[in-house]
């Protein structure tokens, strides 16, 4: 499954509550500024940050978190966290046996078509957002930089590179920021530490 554009789709309004209410209205270590003030931050990064657009004219984002922002992922974890606990705590029996998420990409493991259908149904229901989602083709899907493979029995991976992808990698070697040549490894990196030693070596290969 995939979130249809999360950030900018992700009610601020709503989820500044969900990120107070875990904050300050559950177990756990509070922070040492007071709710208002956090609520007020939240919203003035988000609603009150003014960007110039193409025609040089100055815009305010009303809703949803631009891209980009460093408020961004935080914000769709919480809201889409929110999303997850509404749905499996009155429908606890549509939970997926395996259910993993990264940000707006979603892996379940589920018997039937109909089965994602009715899922995707009641996240629906329970959020302001849209969802698509990719079936596996000969017991194969990709999920982030991960080729999952499914046996009877149980899982392998592999690292997944994309059909578009021509191969080319930016030499260690060559002048450019280091925040950027770090980068540039990090997807190959990311889908060797959470591949099967037999894919690892056959993309090594």
């Amino acid at each position: 499954m995939d979130v249809e554009s999360l950030f900018t789709n992700v009610p601020i309004d709503d989820t500044i509550e969900i990120i107070c209410k875990e904050v300050y209205h559950t177990d756990g270590k509070k922070l040492t500024i007071p709710e208002e003030t956090l609520r007020t931050l939240l919203r003035t990064c988000t609603k009150e940050a003014a960007f110039y657009g193409p025609d040089g004219k100055m815009y305010v984002q009303c809703d949803g978190v631009a891209m980009g922002s460093p408020l961004g992922v935080l914000f769709a974890n919480f809201y889409m966290g929110a999303v997850e606990e509404k749905v499996f705590a009155k429908n606890p029996d549509i939970k997926p046996t395996v259910y993993a998420r990264y940000i707006d990409d979603i892996f379940i493991n589920a018997n039937t078509e109909e089965e994602v259908l009715h899922l995707i149904e009641n996240f629906k229901k329970h959020s302001c957002l849209n969802y698509t989602h990719e079936l596996e083709e000969e017991n194969k899907l990709p999920f982030l930089d991960v080729m999952v493979h499914r046996s009877s029995s149980c899982f392998s991976t592999s690292v997944y590179v994309k059909s578009t992808n021509l191969g080319f990698c930016l030499n260690g070697k060559s002048d450019c920021p280091e925040n950027i040549d770090t980068a540039s490894s990090m997807p190959l990196s990311g889908g060797l530490s959470h591949t099967h030693p037999h894919g690892m070596q056959s993309t090594l290969n």
